[in-house]
């Protein structure tokens, strides 16, 4: 497992110094507002948008699994411990988390694989293979773990892509690991986290119970697989890299050879 998370960032390191250098002379060429732009990280109208729908998805996702557990006695609850203090700090942790992951996997090495890859889910689907093999050292980690983590990669890289905005992904990515852990009390990634819900298992299922947590549960892989099918089909507000007619690269494209046409029309 060691090596295979060495092996994994190495091959992410590649991927975001690909990204860096491209982002180095996109800079140097177009200014800041034109990376900002690419990288999807511009804050506008849509952000608060991205992130409120993001935490209702979250929350409605959760609310399934949970509910799916207790009813069908996989779990029994024992407590609810109402700590405000305790919430507010993990989720600024799991705020902070999330972010850090979401730069490097989706603004550095999915970037740095959609120039390296002609196909957006090919590179989709290897970021989302990455981002799962990083989580190869964690407590309880297993082959079915790893899968879940990587589908986990493909939701976040699909809505990266096709929004061309980094909040998406990140709304979701926070979203899913708080409701999952600090509010309905399951694992999050083999990790116990203190919750609002405070549950035991009651009985072996089929479907739930393992001890990753329910990203290694095949419920967790339907909740996340209906994330996806949301992402792919409700509409968007701007197209992004995985509509054809309208790619990120393209539209750099453009803006390069527009450039260069008028040096060409100053030049003597």
């Amino acid at each position: 497992m060691i090596l295979l998370r060495v092996s994994t960032l190495a091959v992410a390191g590649v991927c975001a110094l690909v990204t860096l250098t491209f982002l180095w002379s996109l800079l140097l060429r177009r200014g800041w507002r034109s990376l900002v732009e690419w990288v999807g990280a511009r804050i506008d109208c849509t952000a608060p948008i991205y992130l409120l729908a993001d935490l209702l998805a979250a929350c409605l996702a959760f609310s399934v699994v949970f509910f799916v557990e207790w009813s069908t006695g996989v779990i029994e609850v024992l407590s609810i411990q109402l700590h405000s203090h305790q919430l507010v700090a993990l989720a600024a942790y799991i705020l902070a988390v999330a972010a850090a992951e979401e730069i490097v996997f989706r603004m550095l090495v999915l970037n740095g694989l959609v120039l390296i890859f002609e196909s957006r889910w090919q590179a989709i689907l290897l970021g989302a293979l990455l981002f799962g093999a990083v989580h190869a050292s964690n407590p309880s980690a297993s082959a079915i773990s790893l899968l879940g983590n990587s589908l986990g990669g493909v939701l976040y890289g699909a809505a990266y892509l096709r929004h061309r905005s980094i909040w998406l992904p990140l709304g979701l990515h926070a979203g899913w690991n708080f409701f999952q852990g600090p509010v309905f009390g399951f694992l999050v990634s083999g990790l116990d986290l203190r919750s609002l819900i405070v549950h035991a298992p009651a009985a072996k299922s089929w479907f739930a119970g393992s001890a990753y947590g329910p990203e290694a549960d095949p419920i967790g892989f339907l909740a996340r697989s209906l994330l996806i099918v949301a992402v792919l089909y409700v509409p968007v507000h701007r197209a992004g890299a995985l509509n054809p007619e309208n790619r990120s690269h393209r539209s750099i494209a453009a803006a390069e050879s527009s450039s260069q046409n008028e040096r060409h029309v100053g030049s003597p």
